[in-house]
C-alpha cells in the first residue's frame, strides 16, 4: 500500500453548470502535444497525511500558471489545509473531519475565493470522452482539473505510469476518488501532478477511470500564454455567466 491519500468526494453534476462544449469555436486545431510545469519543484501539500487532494490538485495548477505568466508561485501545505477548512471544515486534530472535498463545491470557491491571490474567472465542464476538448483545456487554459476513480491496481503504479490492467483490483474506485490537474499529454500520455511529483498515464486509463473534468479558465494566465481569443466565445460565456 502507498503511503499517500485521496480525498476526491462523488461528482455531482449541477445541470447549471456551464459546458465547454457551448463555447469552443473549433477555429483551431489543439497541438499534437503540450507540457506545462515540467521543471517546477511539487509538494504532497498534506495529501499523503489527509484527503485534501482537491485543494492540493487547485495549488498546484496555480503553481503551473504562476510559471508561466512571470509570476512564480509556490504554495505550501498550511495553504492548501486552510483551503480544506474553509471547504469541509477539516479540522487536522479531528480525523473524523478529514471527509475529503466535492470538486463542484471546490471550483466555486476558487472563483470566489481563489488561493494564494489567484482566482478564476469561470469554469465549465468537459467531456473526458473527448480527447479534443481535454487537449485543448491542457494546451490553451494550462490544463484540465479532473476527478479520478482509482483502482487498486493504481497503488503500485505510483511513480510510474497508470496502465489499465484486468481483475479485481482494475474495478473503477476500488481504491477511491482522487483529484488531479492535467498538466501535458502527447498521443498516447497524459501527465497529472500528484502527492508531489508527475505522473503519467495512458489514454485508455485517463478515459476509463475520469468520471467528471473541468477546465478552469484564468484571464491573467489566458494572457501571458497567448492564447487565441477565437479558441473561445468568451463574450458569450462571460454572459452566460452573469445570467447564473
Amino acid at each position: 500500500m502507498v503511503d499517500v491519500k485521496l480525498g476526491k468526494k462523488a461528482a455531482r453534476h449541477d445541470p447549471r453548470t456551464l459546458s465547454y462544449s457551448s463555447y469552443r469555436t473549433g477555429l483551431t486545431t489543439p497541438p499534437q502535444q503540450a507540457r506545462w510545469g515540467e521543471n517546477l519543484s511539487y509538494a504532497a501539500l498534506g495529501n499523503d497525511q489527509y484527503g485534501d487532494c482537491v485543494e492540493a490538485g487547485y495549488a498546484h495548477q496555480v503553481q503551473i500558471w504562476g510559471d508561466t505568466a512571470g509570476h512564480p508561485f509556490v504554495p505550501d501545505t498550511q495553504e492548501a489545509l486552510a483551503a480544506y477548512t474553509a471547504l469541509t471544515g477539516f479540522n487536522p486534530s479531528d480525523p473524523s473531519t478529514d471527509k475529503g472535498t466535492e470538486i463542484l463545491a471546490a471550483l466555486k470557491y476558487w472563483q470566489s475565493t481563489g488561493l494564494g491571490g489567484q482566482k478564476i474567472t469561470a469554469y465549465a465542464t468537459l467531456n473526458p470522452m473527448n480527447r479534443t476538448e481535454v487537449c485543448e483545456a491542457v494546451a490553451w487554459y494550462g490544463g484540465a482539473y479532473v476527478g479520478v476513480q482509482l483502482p487498486i491496481s493504481a497503488q503500485s503504479q505510483v511513480g510510474s505510469e497508470w496502465t489499465v490492467t484486468t481483475g479485481q483490483n482494475a474495478v473503477a474506485g476500488s481504491w477511491g476518488g482522487h483529484c488531479i490537474p492535467i498538466c501535458g499529454y502527447d498521443q498516447n500520455t497524459v501527465w497529472c501532478v500528484t502527492w508531489g511529483k508527475l505522473q503519467p498515464m495512458t489514454w485508455e486509463f485517463f478515459t476509463t477511470y475520469c468520471d467528471e473534468a473541468y477546465v478552469m479558465l484564468a484571464t491573467e494566465w489566458i494572457a501571458a500564454s497567448g492564447a487565441a481569443p477565437s479558441n473561445l466565445a468568451w463574450g458569450q460565456l462571460m454572459a452566460d455567466l452573469a445570467n447564473l
